[in-house]
């Protein structure tokens, strides 16, 4: 007997096998592809963060340093105040905001970034101490303070004291008119020398522009001791009038002094614009370093 060939679309006993294999490979595959595919999502969430706090932290760090601005020019001390509290503020939510970056930049363990976190991180702990001193000057506002009453109870006290003397300046009697003027005079002098005094730096300075007060003052004192002999009885209550208005003012003159000795809107605006405005742009420069090296990854990421 014949035997027939077997036939060629037999399937083989190994083939089963085989199919399997593929099969639990390609499933194997679609999940690692699933999970990779999901670290990439994850990664990518992390890098867009870490760049939403940076811009975030540098919009903060610039309404701080122009609130700061704004309470080292206000005159009034409330308004100040509030300015500064502003400046606070915004301070805080940058440092937090700092405190979340470096964190996830720690996660993250990116030794380019991890550097460039610590250079903004030491920039703004020198903010801070800056700062620090900015709002303690800014809150006085001794310049400003002694500047107003200047303008104000020193100007008026001085007006009066005009007012007081001139109708002995209009009388006929020469001697009491030449004394009422010098009085005068000295006291405007004095007046004129509260601005430049105001806006002196230095201790040495401020000390030429007082002894210049103080001779000032002997000269109104010698003329009103010269009035007070040269005056018939029925000039002793605008005598009286001149000499309050005289003491007023040096009174405040003394105030003016005392608040402008101290110097500290002076100060604040040195250190504001040379020290914290240069410390400024180097914290803006590094937080776009520090931006670009995390760019780089997110742009590594996403090819």
């Amino acid at each position: 007997m014949r035997h027939t060939p077997q036939s060629s679309s037999r399937v083989s006993p190994g083939f089963p096998c085989i199919i399997l294999a593929m099969v639990t490979g390609l499933l194997t595959l679609s999940v690692l592809a699933g999970c990779s595919g999901d670290d990439v999502r994850a990664n990518l969430q992390i890098l867009q963060e870490k760049r939403q706090l940076i811009a975030s932290i540098r919009v903060n760090l610039l309404l701080a340093v122009d609130a700061g601005k704004n309470a080292l020019l206000s005159p009034v001390e409330t308004d100040a105040k509030n300015f500064l509290t502003k400046a606070g503020q915004a301070m805080a939510t940058s440092q937090k905001q700092m405190i979340r970056l470096t964190g996830l930049i720690e996660q993250g363990k990116n030794t380019k970034e991890a550097e460039a976190v610590s250079a903004v991180t030491a920039d703004f702990m020198e903010l801070q101490a800056i700062d620090g001193t900015l709002a303690d000057l800014a809150g006085r506002n001794t310049n400003l303070r002694a500047a107003a009453l200047s303008r104000t109870e020193a100007a008026v006290a001085i007006s009066r004291l005009q007012q007081a003397l001139t109708p002995i300046i209009d009388a006929p009697f020469c001697p009491a008119s030449r004394e009422a003027l010098r009085v005068i005079a000295a006291g405007l002098s004095i007046l004129s020398l509260h601005t430049q005094h105001i806006d002196e730096s230095t201790d040495t300075g401020m000390d030429s522009l007082e002894a210049a007060m103080r001779r000032q003052d002997e000269r109104a004192h010698e003329a009103f001791t010269q009035l007070s002999g040269l005056l018939p009885p029925t000039n002793a209550d605008q005598l009286a009038q001149a000499t309050a208005a005289y003491a007023d003012f040096w009174r405040v003159t003394q105030e003016v002094l005392r608040l402008s000795r101290q110097n500290t809107n002076l100060e604040a605006e040195a250190l504001s614009m040379g020290r914290k405005r240069l410390l400024t742009a180097k914290t803006l420069d590094d937080l776009a370093a520090l931006d670009a090296v995390v760019a780089e990854k997110e742009f590594a990421a996403t090819r």
